[in-house]
């Protein structure tokens, strides 16, 4: 039984790839002409018509059953200060970080960097954590299983400036760790991380780690953990999804009447599997935050995992309002609208405005291909 199309913002979809080349994909205006490309892997895409180029040269994958890509994270920015953005990717879970200097209009192999010795966790983000402008990669470290931040800094073809966040032997540290996040949790204006076993808050100097660790059960094995506040009680709550399982969850932050934090885990949907991506943005723009995942295909090949040969969706949904009989407000409700169901997502993804019209689009990369769904105006 197929999941019913609900009213929403239509998309064209475009089949950049029909191969297996990535996990993750990133979008940037590589060669500066003013049109955003895509980063994928060994390639990148040249916008309009997305022809490819190589970055580096790497082996073919074949259809996934067997194989996995040296390509889990994928994200783009400025690393050497050149004025170019350069590729920095995560492969297989624990190992180096990599980032692959762009050669400007020189057409030639992109040189390689190794920025972290390891990365782990499943999920790693590059993110702004200290809110000053200037983004790193969140993940988990081995082998000493610390989290840490890592930032390019005076010399960034050598191993980045760290922030550990949490000490050695901290959850969310390990390679195959499913879930790991970032956002202001306690509303003191600063970005915390969180982990399924709790967050770790900011302190006023953040270089000076590790971070206070609050523990708190924040649900099952996931992907990307988002920072939102789901049901407008001005108070941070965490949504995230199953890696390998079934579900996309909200966990509610509640605060008890001597002030203790307490979390209540709620079910979005269990419509899904394998939902291995999960990000957040107004994807309609009606000035509400949406939730955007998807089914990951084949995430340990065609007999592994829950449901592995299901439909791949591309799906969002939007957070409605919602009223008791009373007419008082009432827990929101998660409205599914798809997008696609035959794509999918992979370990991570890129929602942003690739054709420059104002509206969200979404770029993905998995084992079905390479994919772009263009977002078209409303009629």
């Amino acid at each position: 039984m197929g999941i019913a199309q609900e009213p929403g913002p239509k998309f064209r979809r475009i089949v950049v790839d029909p191969l297996f080349r990535s996990e993750g994909i990133a979008v940037a205006d590589v060669d500066r002409d003013g049109d955003s490309d895509l980063l994928v892997g060994d390639f990148w895409y040249e916008a309009p018509a997305f022809t490819p180029h190589r970055i580096r040269s790497g082996p073919p994958l074949g259809d996934g059953a067997r194989t996995y890509s040296e390509c889990f994270v994928c994200y783009a920015d400025d690393i050497d200060g050149d004025g170019y953005p350069d590729q920095i990717v995560v492969g297989f879970p624990g190992k180096e970080g990599r980032w692959f200097r762009n050669p400007g209009k020189a057409a030639a192999e992109w040189e390689m960097h190794i920025f972290a010795d390891s990365v782990s966790n499943e999920s790693p983000s590059w993110v702004d954590l200290l809110g000053n402008g200037t983004k790193g990669m969140l993940s988990g470290s081995q082998p000493g299983g610390e989290i840490v931040w890592v930032t390019p800094g005076l010399y960034p073809t050598k191993r980045w400036d760290r922030i550990v966040i949490g000490a050695a032997k901290s959850p969310g540290s390990e390679p195959f760790s499913h879930g790991i996040g970032c956002g202001d949790f306690n509303g003191d204006g600063l970005n915390d991380v969180f982990v399924n076993e709790g967050v770790w808050t900011q302190p006023k100097d953040a270089r000076k780690g590790p971070w206070p660790f609050m523990q708190l059960a924040l649900g099952a094995p996931c992907a990307q953990m988002h920072a939102l506040d789901v049901d407008g009680d001005g108070r941070c709550d965490v949504v995230s999804s199953s890696a390998h399982g079934r579900g996309v969850w909200w966990h509610r932050q509640l605060c008890a009447l001597d002030g203790a934090v307490t979390i209540e885990t709620r079910e979005i949907s269990m419509l899904l599997t394998q939902t291995h991506a999960l990000i957040v943005e107004d994807l309609d723009g009606n000035g509400k935050k949406d939730l955007i995942t998807g089914k990951r295909y084949w995430a340990h090949g065609p007999d592994g995992d829950e449901e592995p040969r299901g439909t791949p969706y591309l799906l969002w949904f939007s957070i409605e309002a919602t009223k008791d009989p009373k007419g008082a407000p009432a827990m929101p409700c998660f409205v599914p609208h798809v997008i696609d169901d035959a794509s999918g997502v992979g370990t991570q993804f890129s929602v942003v405005d690739l054709d420059g019209d104002g509206r969200l689009d979404i770029a993905t990369s998995n084992k079905h291909g390479v994919f772009v769904f263009l977002q078209e105006p409303k009629r």
